[in-house]
């Protein structure tokens, strides 16, 4: 018999599950819209989890530091190595996000007819009007993930969900006929 906690998590799990369901009728998403939501799930989701796990892999290195001379350096040194991670994962992670966007424009427009380097972020926000839904439901789902992060970071944990969205993506377009 699982325990309280674990049967929370599972309510809640089930719960993101309908709710996002529910939306997905309610708010009548097609396929277009559907992926775009995936793709914003895993960009918005993916990059708080970036941001958090590095942040709180700072915070935890210069907590443990004593306060001399040397402690003040390696806190200096541990915001910067932070900053930085932060500014290669904003334009790696960014990157992949914004390249794989161009192809979804050109697969699964929402704005027909916009040019495929300028549909990103028209397209994008387009479906965060109407998905964001599912980006709520990516985020409670992947609760554990914050929760890790914020003990241990390992920055391939938000790669394996864009992976995942990938592979679920590439199955809707053969799917789709397209």
């Amino acid at each position: 018999m699982p325990d309280a906690p674990a049967r929370r998590s599972d309510a809640l799990d089930l719960a993101a599950f309908l709710g996002t369901a529910v939306a997905s009728f309610v708010l009548r998403w097609d396929l277009s819209l559907f992926v775009w939501g995936l793709w914003l799930s895993s960009l918005l989701v993916g990059y708080a989890l970036i941001v958090y796990g590095i942040f709180s892999a700072a915070y935890r290195v210069t907590a443990l530091e004593p306060v001399s001379s040397a402690g003040l350096a390696l806190r200096a040194l541990g915001g910067a190595g932070a900053l930085f991670m932060l500014a290669f994962f904003t334009v790696h992670f960014g990157g992949f996000h914004y390249v794989h966007g161009i192809f979804l424009g050109v697969f699964f427009p929402l704005v027909p007819g916009s040019p495929p380097f300028d549909s990103v972020f028209t397209n994008a926000a387009v479906a965060l009007r109407s998905s964001w839904p599912l980006v709520v439901g990516s985020a409670i789902a992947m609760r554990g993930a914050f929760e890790r992060a914020g003990r241990e970071f390992k920055p391939e944990t938000p790669y394996k969900s864009v992976i995942r969205m990938h592979f679920l993506i590439f199955v809707f377009f053969g799917s789709a006929g397209r």
